[in-house]
């Protein structure tokens, strides 16, 4: 069975590198622990608890009005966010991803988080459940030249790209009730 995996393949990473300006890549407790299992590492290796800059939170409260397509990832960051300004994210040392090997491969891409298994769509959420949209930005994705439109679509495509969607709602009452703690016992640096 054809997937976005084999798109992803032939890909040079192009959505792992993390402009300094406004890129991260946001990360729920479910997802960091799949991480830390297949892979090993200590939490403190591959995410950070930063503050983020006031113009990247700033930028993300913009965003709400001026790009009505790319606010939805923004509204999801800011209900990430802590009140000093903190989201647990993965760590972007040389301006990319910790995870982008040699290769310029996602090393973890069956178990990456869920923002990145949803790229290049989104999602929102309405009355009638979550929808799939195209994110803005994200032309230079393999897989979004291949679909043109959310019509395109395979069904085992668009049932993946919910499953992510969903996880990544579930995640959220956790995260915010638990990642201080998370960030404390695991020793993440704030």
């Amino acid at each position: 069975m054809e997937n976005s995996l084999a798109s992803c393949q032939n890909c040079l990473g192009n959505c792992c590198y993390i402009p300094k300006i406004s890129g991260f890549i946001a990360a729920n407790l479910e997802d960091v622990r799949k991480i830390q299992t297949a892979t090993n590492l200590k939490y403190q290796q591959f995410l950070t608890f930063r503050p983020l800059p006031n113009s990247m939170v700033q930028e993300m409260k913009d965003d709400l009005v001026d790009f009505p397509q790319r606010s939805i990832e923004s509204a999801l960051r800011l209900r990430l966010l802590t009140a000093d300004n903190r989201i647990l994210r993965i760590k972007a040392p040389r301006g990319q991803c910790y995870f982008l090997d040699e290769k310029e491969q996602c090393s973890i891409y069956e178990i990456a988080p869920g923002i990145c298994q949803l790229y290049p769509f989104w999602y929102s959420v309405n009355q009638q459940g979550i929808s799939i949209i195209l994110h803005e930005g994200g032309d230079y994705c393999l897989l979004s030249k291949k679909y043109h439109s959310l019509e395109e679509l395979p069904e085992f495509e668009t049932e993946r790209l919910i499953k992510a969607a969903v996880s990544i709602e579930a995640g959220l009452e956790e995260y915010l009730s638990n990642v201080d703690e998370f960030v404390r016992v695991h020793k993440i640096r704030k």
